[in-house]
């Protein structure tokens, strides 16, 4: 993702943005409505970080004013309510194949794929 193109991270909770707020370089932040945005660089990308407050309604209208303010060209939801299922560990990720909502507005997707975790043992052609 080119430096002059701004990744939206949102999470509903002060606790699962926390650790990202603290290793950004924090150059503005934002009072959205009931949200709180924090804008700068992490890790050599411009992101916009979003505490948008727990529920569906908050993080879209939460996104929605930033979308309004600032120049987003991704968008990822982080959170941690999947720490409720026992199989998950500390640390795993869970990317989702398949989103339902409550509304019939399609849901555009952009297509990830993750990178190796050790690429010292790649297969040919893999």
């Amino acid at each position: 993702m080119p430096m002059n193109e701004t990744l939206c991270i949102i999470g509903a909770l002060n606790e699962e943005i926390v650790e990202i707020r603290r290793r950004m370089m924090v150059e503005d932040s934002a009072q959205l409505g009931p949200a709180h945005a924090f804008v700068g660089v992490w890790q050599g990308r411009r992101i916009v970080l979003v505490r948008s407050g727990v529920g569906q309604e908050r993080a879209r209208a939460a996104l929605a004013r930033v979308c309004e303010r600032f120049p987003v060209s991704r968008v990822v939801s982080i959170g941690y309510a999947g720490g409720l299922v026992s199989e998950l560990g500390i640390g795993d990720i869970v990317i989702a194949d398949k989103v339902s909502g409550i509304s019939s507005s399609p849901i555009k997707f952009w297509r990830w794929t993750p990178a190796r975790r050790n690429p010292a043992k790649r297969t040919p052609g893999g």
